[in-house]
């Protein structure tokens, strides 16, 4: 069994990564590749400007040629839903789930090559607080996730019995990784 994890700083055209095409769009103050926000209801405003922009946003050749690789399990270190739009577009079969901070999470069906999981660490683009776009943000998940609210079980079982664990798009020189 192998997992693919998928990180923020996968390439989707030449230089640029999906972060950097939809934070470019926004008006909001970025420090080493977070958003900082000033008001309340900046995030809420940033996560409808980043929605409108993916849904803009064709499927790259890559994601469509990932999906048709036969991981059990795929990890996803964004908040969009390129991945899952290819297992779609392609009629594959998916379960999909995401972590939401400081909430209990549910429980999830085994994946297989057959129905894989593709599962989003840092939230869902369509549930603003789960996701993680500033510095508040990543320590509000990591406090989440290393105290009361740990991942689902069939993630940390999928992470503990594969073989292999692939990283694509994940920069090991930066402090959040």
């Amino acid at each position: 069994k192998c997992v693919l994890v998928l990180g923020d700083e996968f390439e989707i055209e030449e230089g640029k990564t999906l972060k950097n095409i939809l934070f470019e769009q926004l008006p909001y103050l970025q420090e080493d590749n977070f958003l900082h926000f000033s008001k309340l209801n900046d995030k809420t405003n940033a996560c409808d400007i980043i929605e409108e922009e993916l849904q803009a946003i064709n499927i790259p050749a890559i994601y469509k040629k990932l999906a048709q690789i036969p991981f059990y399990t795929i990890i996803s270190l964004g908040f969009d839903s390129l991945i899952e739009r290819s297992f779609t577009e392609q009629k594959f079969d998916y379960i999909t789930d995401f972590y939401f901070k400081r909430q209990a999470s549910t429980e999830l069906s085994v994946p297989n090559k057959e129905i894989p999981l593709i599962y989003n660490l840092f939230g869902n683009i369509g549930k603003d607080e789960s996701v993680v776009l500033s510095k508040d943000d990543v320590f509000d998940f990591l406090f989440s996730i290393l105290g009361s609210y740990k991942l689902p079980k069939t993630i940390t079982e999928q992470l503990q019995k594969a073989t292999n664990v692939i990283f694509l798009g994940c920069k090991y020189n930066t402090w959040q990784t």
